[in-house]
């Protein structure tokens, strides 16, 4: 990055992001805040400025001397309670209350939230283009805020691609073991604050969906011979699902490469935009095959 006046702009608009991420009083307005000193008693000078900047910075120096008494109690115990609270809700992005309650309190539980909740990565509908980005504006904003040290804590993601998410255990080098879920033509993706939850959905895992696939192919295939019937159309789209599924095997080869796997495990944003790489390629595959058979070609 050059150091001129439109990068350092950027820059500080990416350290002003940050610090709104680590300031549970960012977002507050100037009455909540005043009903918060009020409520906590906290002391104003007689000359204080009282504007919301002002009452923010206040309650800022208020939370670095008070004494939390479960700061007192042993770190293992801590690490259990911020897990506890974290499995309340494993699919929220928003943080759990309890990260907003003091400095330490947050750097220790940030790891945790991110190791345990699984975010949906909205891809870029362009993603496939050398030139655009992976993922959708929003989602490049909260990889932004949570920086390299959040993202190298996640272990487990969604990649929303259309109507389908790709549900991925990052520590597994196996593609096979992703599930996949089919949302309505309806849907309607809400903030990153919260996954929607239907009933309509339809969870498979992606060996499961291939071994189906292959046995209900390889039956009509031989009901058709027996039929006299050119059973050719369903034994291609059998190798374009086979080929398909090998695009995504190849990309968790590579993140694994560059991430790692198991316990050992510390995602990239490189690693990310490598699955998006893949899962894009396996959708563009079984695209061209329909659009194959819609021209006659197959």
């Amino acid at each position: 990055m050059r150091p001129n006046s439109r990068n350092r702009a950027y820059l500080k608009r990416l350290l002003r992001k940050d610090d709104d991420w680590h300031n549970p009083y960012a977002n507050l307005s100037k009455e909540d805040a005043q009903i918060e000193i009020a409520a906590r008693d906290i002391r104003l000078d007689k000359d204080a400025n009282d504007s919301r900047y002002a009452l923010r910075c206040a309650l800022q120096a208020a939370d670095d001397q008070r004494q939390i008494p479960f700061l007192s109690l042993p770190k293992e115990v801590r690490l259990l309670v911020y897990e506890h609270v974290v499995r309340d809700d494993p699919v929220a992005l928003a943080r759990p209350p309890l990260l907003s309650t003091n400095k330490q309190i947050r750097e220790e539980a940030s790891p945790i939230f991110f190791r345990l909740t699984s975010p949906r990565l909205d891809v870029y509908q362009g993603a496939y283009l050398a030139s655009e980005p992976k993922f959708d504006p929003k989602t490049c904003k909260w990889l932004e805020i949570i920086g390299p040290d959040g993202i190298k804590e996640l272990r487990n993601i969604s990649l929303a691609n259309g109507n389908e998410e790709y549900n991925i255990d990052l520590s597994c080098p196996d593609a096979g073991q992703w599930s996949t879920t089919l949302r309505p033509q309806g849907y309607t993706p809400k903030p990153h604050h919260s996954r929607q939850k239907c009933s309509a959905r339809r969870v498979k895992i992606l060996a499961a969906h291939l071994a189906d696939a292959r046995r209900a192919v390889e039956g009509d295939v031989e009901d058709m011979a027996q039929s006299g019937e050119d059973p050719i159309t369903l034994e291609k789209l059998l190798e374009h699902k086979e080929s398909a599924h090998e695009c995504v095997q190849d990309g968790m080869d590579m993140f694994a490469a560059l991430c790692g796997q198991g316990k050992s495990v510390e995602p990239t944003i490189n690693g990310l935009e490598i699955l998006v790489d893949a899962i894009t390629a396996k959708d563009q595959k079984m695209r061209d095959f329909v659009n194959a058979i819609l021209r006659g070609e197959v």
